[in-house]
């Protein structure tokens, strides 16, 4: 029995998906800079490591024409990233700020700030995926035509029978 809803994706993506490849790959391509500055410029080679595969899955996400189920699984992965990220931000920028190296600050700040991005990017991509008819509908549906939906209905009206 699952407890834990994933949503799996049967045929094509979604046309909001698919047109969102290209704002996804802006977000991959600042991700990918900040990886390479946080593995060349900061020689922080443990959360560099993680963070280049976060950025594999998310071109991979894009290989596979946008499917959801990766696409969530690399939005889980950016926010766990922004905690670890923001915190490590946190405490490494006093360091920075006392040695006046202000580049370096600015780079570790950016990177929480671009997980943020990606996560909430995979969240949008998500809620567009559960509209569309994930078993999480009723919570994300919002109107339909001129009536409300309950969050928490069993049935809609639309379909045959109830849910549960």
């Amino acid at each position: 029995m699952d407890y834990i809803h994933y949503p799996v994706q049967t045929g094509q993506s979604s046309e909001f998906a698919r047109s969102q490849s290209t704002w996804m790959t802006g977000i991959l391509f600042v991700q990918t800079v900040l990886t390479f500055a946080r593995l060349f410029l900061l020689f922080d080679t443990g959360s560099g490591f993680f963070m280049g595969l976060a950025v594999t899955l998310g071109w991979y996400c894009i290989k596979k024409n946008m499917n959801i189920t990766l696409i969530s699984v690399w939005g889980l992965v950016n926010a766990v990233m922004v905690l670890t990220d923001g915190v490590h931000a946190l405490t490494v920028s006093v360091m920075y700020a006392l040695q006046l190296q202000w580049t370096k600050m600015a780079l570790v700040f950016a990177m929480p700030l671009a997980d943020f991005l990606a996560a909430t990017f995979a969240w949008e991509l998500f809620k567009d995926h559960e509209r569309g008819g994930g078993i999480l509908k009723p919570l994300f549906a919002g109107k339909q035509g001129k009536q409300d939906i309950p969050v928490f209905a069993k049935y809609h009206g639309d379909e045959e029978e109830a849910m549960y």
